[in-house]
């Protein structure tokens, strides 16, 4: 971190680091989830039983590791 911020603005930036790494699980689950059950719907709706559902499940999957990704890089540029 930078040497110029006092002791309380390090605190307070540690602690929001903290909270977008504690969220970035969350998002994984909820966007792969979201994804397989809209992929359940469409398929059901389209007939096409597997295909939609590994799609959207896929794309949601990515989704969630694209935000991880950038989530760490944002907090690995704020340190610098």
């Amino acid at each position: 971190m930078k040497e110029n911020k006092s002791k309380k603005e390090q605190n307070r930036e540690e602690k929001r680091n903290l909270l977008k790494v504690s969220t970035l699980g969350i998002d994984l689950v909820l966007l792969s989830g979201l994804g397989l059950f809209g992929g359940l719907k469409l398929d059901n709706w389209f007939s096409t039983k597997p295909v939609l559902t590994i799609l959207l499940f896929c794309i949601g999957l990515a989704a969630g590791f694209l935000n991880i990704i950038r989530t760490m890089k944002k907090i690995n540029d704020a340190e610098k």
